[in-house]
């Protein structure tokens, strides 16, 4: 049976308009859906969060604004040569550890993690002089309120006694923070076991990096930390990195572990803490 040529014609325009609408449709979602390309643009941000943050560096992922996702946030914490007004002293944070990389754009747009590619929002606050609980906590409640977070993608990394802040940290507000990278901080004698049994028993994973001969905070912080965290609970995950003398003194294990192409069962810092989510 021959179709006539109208017919035809209507057939034709009706498959030409179905094919149109795909195409448009495919655009539309590259468009809702873009991939990040370049790397985070690190930008100071001077106005207080409180007495004691009064001033902090945000890398935000370059099509932030292009779309209406949640990403994954992982927090930066200083050590003590660091300490400053939030001001003209914040470019000190520039010396150090991811604050660094983000600066010299050498943290990639994505870290791809299980098959799912991921971006970050990274944040360096500097502390005045003290190294507190409730200021991290209400910095931590103020990012929440003014970015959009994923807040069971939380990760806390910090070098010497930020690192240790990050441990008490997670250990006193547990259910808040995913994952924590510990560099060259553990815990001190005498909180350690109060510190480990919180850890444990919620089942924070942490990452503990020291270098061995660490003349200013000694390797055992870290040890004695995570093996109590196993005494407490067995399946904790857990992980400990020792690495060779580096540095003055020995302290410095971050140059290394923060940067990407460091590796441990294949994993750098970032990829390691976005395998967890609470």
């Amino acid at each position: 049976m021959k179709i006539p040529h109208m017919k035809k014609r209507i057939v034709y325009l009706f498959f030409s308009f179905t094919i149109l609408l795909a195409c448009e449709k495919k655009d539309i979602q590259l468009m809702e859906d873009p991939k990040e390309i370049a790397p985070p643009a690190l930008r100071p941000v001077t106005n207080p969060v409180n007495d004691q943050i009064k001033g902090y560096y945000e890398a935000i992922p370059a099509l932030y604004n292009r779309s209406s996702e949640r990403f994954p946030a992982m927090i930066f914490i200083h050590g003590s040569g660091q300490f400053g007004n939030g001001k003209n002293d914040l470019p000190m944070l520039l010396q150090e550890g991811v604050t660094q990389l983000l600066d010299e754009r050498k943290i990639p747009a994505n870290f791809s993690v299980n098959g799912r590619s991921y971006s970050m929002i990274y944040f360096s606050p500097q502390f005045s002089s003290e190294f507190s609980l409730p200021a991290l906590y209400q910095f931590v409640q103020f990012i929440k309120s003014s970015y959009r977070i994923d807040s069971t993608r939380l990760y806390i990394a910090g070098i010497s006694r930020g690192a240790e802040l990050a441990c008490r940290y997670a250990s006193v507000y547990p259910t808040s923070v995913a994952a924590v990278i510990s560099m060259a901080g553990g815990i001190a004698p005498g909180s350690q076991e109060l510190t480990a049994q919180s850890l444990a028993f919620n089942e924070v994973p942490i990452w503990a990096i020291h270098n061995t001969g660490d003349e200013l905070i000694p390797a055992s912080n870290s040890e004695k930390l995570l093996e109590l965290i196993h005494q407490f609970n067995r399946t904790s995950p857990t992980l400990l990195t020792l690495l060779s003398p580096e540095g003055a003194l020995n302290h410095d294990c971050w140059t290394r572990s923060t940067n990407p192409e460091f590796k441990v069962n294949n994993l750098n810092i970032y990829e390691w803490a976005l395998q967890f989510q609470k």
